[in-house]
């Protein structure tokens, strides 16, 4: 434990170990692909694992949906994601700004009608930033940065 032994304090470890459980999660579904995707069969990764091959075939399910790949060139798959590896204390602060500020967002389409405050945010568009900062994963100072980060990246394009 650390030496401030504050409720605030330590809820915020809670939060970091919480997000490091997550975020390990995504990477070892990731894993189990890559290995099944190597050719190793779902018993030899059960083995690996210490669990049943069933299981196996569960992750293996869940990998589609849950551990899209990491973008080349980047710690994650999504804008989100890179939010939650920095707030677990696994990148730093200087590493999710660059990378938040020179990822390739898809553009979000609003739609245009009648109900145009609902739409479905995608987590590769720059909702994934707000989410982030939303969720309390990074602060309105690294917000800023990030775009203007993103200003610079894109007029040197």
């Amino acid at each position: 434990m650390t030496e401030d032994s504050s409720p605030t304090s330590a809820l915020e470890v809670v939060r970091r170990e919480q997000l490091r459980q997550s975020v390990a999660e995504r990477d070892k579904l990731r894993a189990v692909l890559a290995a099944r995707e190597a050719g190793a069969t779902q018993a030899q990764v059960a083995e690996a694992l210490g669990v049943s091959q069933p299981a196996v075939v569960k992750m293996l399910a869940r990998a589609a949906d849950k551990a899209p790949a990491i973008r080349e060139g980047f710690s994650s798959a999504t804008p989100l994601e890179v939010a939650e590896r920095y707030a677990a204390g696994l990148i730093s602060r200087e590493q999710m700004r660059a990378e938040l500020s020179t990822w390739d967002y898809t553009p979000t389409p609003r739609p245009d009608g009648p109900y145009d405050e609902i739409w479905v945010e995608d987590v590769n568009s720059f909702d994934g930033v707000r989410q982030a900062t939303r969720y309390g994963l990074i602060d309105y100072d690294d917000y800023d940065a990030i775009l203007a980060g993103r200003r610079q990246h894109v007029t040197q394009d």
